[in-house]
Formats: structure tokens, C-alpha cells, sequence
């Protein structure tokens, strides 16, 4: 009976490359990152950009920013563009008018199944001040919206006609704004998995006086190397000095910070998402500001590897005042090395613009352990995966009547 021992122990050893294999293709969080720029050019509304294939059900879209060449105050539907992952290789940018040029940046990512549980792209239109859209029912305790930006279908003056979006409960997300002419909406809904989320906080806050540049918003504690924010839009009713980005300042504070005093309040939402220990390697914070009349700022930061790191746009700050030159105003984020990332807005303006970000970089490493137990020709085979992605392999016999 040797012989048929070993020819199980061969057919068994075949059977365990697989599941090594499978077990390494899933290890770790992500999967790709890629970052897409895309530019809507003047007498078009709408524009693509191909990525390399990634896996919808795990992939999604994170904001950067975007900036436009429009030279009045009531530009809103040529300026206000928003993006989407149309399919697996295409991400597509769109706005209503068609008169000058706006660019929008996002970055792809695509998570493993450690990390993504499922992911809804989508838009909330509205007609008057508020509307919603249903989605599939998702834990909100593992869920986080992310703003992919707006369209308009008419033109409005642009400072009061921004919007934002939240998830009010397991199906629903509202989307609000002061000045809505056909305002588009556009968000991804990810649903993360249980096993990798510490915890969720929403925040949803307008400055409390007109006269506060600063806003300080309390949290439950959450450990700052883990945490990020996700921007999901500001409601305006002003000029620039009305807009806000936001920082985590401490393990249970938040910051919304404006450019100045502003004559109306105005809401800004951000979702705070607490990953578990392991899932990011590095997290930067910081501001960046465009002098006066200069296009582009490069701020140096601790380098990161590019296939695992991202930009986190956190929103954007000006002390302007006026309604016109929002050309100067809106930005955009991107890499330009590993150790240098670059804000850029497509005007020369005659005020300075403070561009909020968090540099992420997801763990290089391999996930938590998991446990596999596959049995297979009467043999018994437990997988143990460390975080150092090496695999232990423990072989225990079963009852089979095959003998040694």
C-alpha cells in the first residue's frame, strides 16, 4: 500500500500549490493603484481616460481635485465637472457646458478581498434643495461615501452652487446644496470589510460663528496612523473664503479650517474611517498653499512606494472674497515622484489657495491571519498566513484506509 500512499501524497501536493497560489494572490489589501488625469477640453462635455483592467467589484475611485479656466462667476455648468469608473478599464469625466477647459484627477483602487467587501458608483440628482438615490443595503458601521465631484445642467454663480452628499442610512444617500439648476451628484459607496474597520465617524458641522477661521470638531478617540478622512463636499453660499479643508489634529479632533472670516455659514461633511492596525503603512498630513499669482506649489514629503500610496484630497481654503475668479480658485492633486507631490490650478489668481491632503500608503505586507482548512483526498490541510506573507503548512492524516 505504500505506493498508493504516495501517489496521494503527490496528488495532495498539487492540491496545496493551488491553494499557496490562491492564498498569495489574496494576501495584502491592495491590489493596483492608478492615477488618472483627465482633461475635458473647451467645445466637449465629456472625456475618458483607459486604465489597466481592474476587479469592479473591489475597485473605486478617490477624488483629487479638479481645476477650469473659466474667467466669470457664473460658469457653473462648463466648470463643475465629476468622474466615474464607467467599466473595468475605462474612468470617465463629465460636465454639462462645453465652453473652456477643466481637469479632473483621481486615483483607481483596487482593493483585494481583505479589504473591499463591495463598491456602488453612482449619482443623486437634484431639482430643488435636496434629493436622495437608493443603493443595495450596506452595513453603515464598515461604509464610507466618496465625493467624485458635480455637474450642473445650467449656469449658476459657481461659489453657491457647491454640494455635498451623505449616507443617511443602509440604503439611502442625500445629496444637498443651496443652488441646485440640475446639480448632478457624483459618489462611490464602499463597503469594507468587517475585518478591517475599527470604526466609522461622520462628520457633518458648519463653523458656529462667521467670524472663526477654525472650527474644532470632537471625536471618539481613534488611533491617527490608522485614520483617514473622506471628503464628501462643502455646501457654499459665498465666495472662496467660504470653502473649508479639514485635518485630524489629534486622536479624538478634527479641524475645519477656512481662509478667513466668511458673512454665511456654510456644511461641510467627511466621513472618519479608522482602519485596523496593519492595513496602512504611513499616513502625512499637511496643507499646501499656491502663492498669489503663481499656478503650482511642490511640497516634499517622506517618500512612499507608488503602487501602494495615494493622495487624499481634504479640500480647499482661500481668503478671496469676490465671486469672480474661480479659475485661480480650484485645484487639483498629483504625484510627480515618490517623495514630491504637486498642487496645481490653471490660472494665475490674486489670492493664495491652501489645499488640504493626506499622503496614504497601504500595508505592503500580507493581511492578518486567516485560516483555510480544504479537505481533499481524504487528507486534512490548515493554512496559517502570516503578516510577513509566510505561509506554515500543517499535513494531518484522515481516516482513509490508505496506509503508509
Amino acid at each position: 500500500m505504500a505506493g498508493n500512499w504516495e501517489s496521494e501524497t503527490r496528488n495532495w501536493e498539487d492540491i496545496t500549490e493551488n491553494w499557496e497560489d490562491a492564498f498569495s494572490s489574496a494576501a495584502g489589501y491592495v491590489t493596483s493603484i492608478q492615477s488618472v488625469s483627465i482633461a475635458v477640453t473647451a467645445g466637449n462635455s465629456t472625456n475618458t481616460a483607459t486604465i489597466t483592467s481592474v476587479d469592479t467589484d473591489t475597485s473605486f475611485l478617490i477624488f483629487q481635485g479638479q481645476s477650469c479656466d473659466a474667467t466669470t462667476a457664473n460658469d457653473s455648468s462648463d466648470v463643475f465637472t465629476r468622474i466615474t469608473r464607467t467599466n473595468a478599464t475605462t474612468v470617465t469625466a463629465t460636465r454639462s457646458g462645453t465652453t473652456g477647459a477643466t481637469t479632473i484627477n483621481a486615483v483607481v483602487i483596487e482593493g483585494t478581498a481583505n479589504l473591499v467587501d463591495t463598491v456602488q458608483f453612482g449619482t443623486v440628482t437634484i431639482a430643488a434643495s435636496s434629493a436622495t438615490d437608493t443603493v443595495t443595503s450596506v452595513d453603515t458601521a464598515r461604509s464610507s461615501l466618496f465625493w467624485l465631484g458635480q455637474s450642473r445642467a445650467t449656469s449658476s454663480t459657481i461659489l453657491t452652487s457647491h454640494g455635498t452628499i451623505q449616507l443617511t442610512n443602509a440604503t439611502t444617500i442625500t445629496g444637498d446644496i443651496n443652488n441646485p439648476d440640475g446639480a448632478v451628484l457624483g459618489y462611490v459607496l464602499v463597503e469594507f470589510q468587517d475585518a478591517a474597520i475599527e470604526s466609522i465617524q461622520e462628520i457633518n458641522d458648519s463653523f458656529s460663528s462667521n467670524t472663526d477661521s477654525t472650527h474644532a470638531i470632537t471625536l471618539s478617540a481613534v488611533t491617527e496612523a490608522n485614520t483617514l478622512l473622506a471628503y464628501k463636499g462643502t455646501i457654499t453660499s459665498g465666495a472662496p473664503n467660504d470653502f473649508m479643508h479639514a485635518e485630524l489634529t489629534s486622536t479624538t479632533n478634527v479641524d475645519l479650517i477656512r481662509g478667513g472670516a466668511a458673512s454665511v455659514f456654510h456644511t461641510s461633511r467627511f466621513t472618519v474611517i479608522e482602519f485596523v492596525s496593519g492595513v496602512l503603512e504611513s499616513i502625512q498630513r499637511g496643507v499646501a498653499t499656491i502663492p498669489t499669482s503663481t499656478l503650482t506649489k511642490s511640497t516634499d514629503i517622506t517618500a512612499v512606494d507608488l503602487d501602494y500610496a495615494f493622495i487624499n484630497y481634504t479640500g480647499i481654503t482661500s481668503s478671496y472674497s469676490g465671486y469672480d475668479g474661480q479659475a485661480g480658485f480650484f485645484s487639483r492633486w498629483e504625484f510627480t515622484d515618490s517623495d514630491t507631490i504637486i498642487g496645481t490650478r490653471d490660472a494665475a489668481y490674486a489670492s493664495a489657495t491652501g489645499m488640504g491632503y493626506e499622503i496614504v500608503q497601504f500595508s505592503t505586507g500580507a493581511a492578518p491571519a486567516g485560516i483555510f482548512s480544504p479537505v481533499a483526498q481524504g487528507m486534512g490541510q490548515q493554512f496559517i498566513g502570516f503578516n510577513d506573507g509566510t505561509i506554515d503548512v500543517t499535513m494531518h492524516k484522515i481516516e482513509t484506509g490508505i496506509s503508509a
